[in-house]
């Protein structure tokens, strides 16, 4: 149990590494480094799943890295955040936007990442 939540909490710092990266001198408008941790990490989930389901599963590092790494690095709470605020800044327009394709792309990633998971 120690080592998932050792990889959560490195999930946790890659997130923030990569929200820096493309937030970084406004790179990114709000709410969209979000989507794009949430949409790679469920692509980077599909495909482990993917490849370990290919080798006839292995429970122990589904835990770590899938609930423990990819766990910490994908945001919920801060998709739902996000779009609060959109909604109280009086942009309702770009909050469904954001979310509806956030769940949307996540979804489709995942798909394609079991895809090339098990086929690898």
């Amino acid at each position: 149990m120690i080592w998932i939540a050792l990889a959560g909490g490195c999930g946790a710092v890659a997130r923030y590494g990569t929200n820096a990266l493309l937030t970084r001198k406004g790179a990114s408008p709000h709410g969209w480094a979000t989507w794009v941790i949430n949409v790679l990490g469920s692509f980077l989930l599909g495909a482990l799943i993917g490849w370990l389901s290919s080798l006839g599963g292995d429970t122990g590092l589904r835990l770590l890295l899938g609930a423990g790494f990819l766990g910490g690095y994908t945001t919920f709470s801060t998709a739902c955040v996000e779009t609060a605020q959109l909604l109280r800044s009086g942009n309702p327009g770009k909050a469904l936007l954001l979310s509806a394709s956030m769940l949307a792309a996540s979804v489709l990633a995942t798909a394609g990442g079991l895809a090339l998971g098990a086929a690898g």
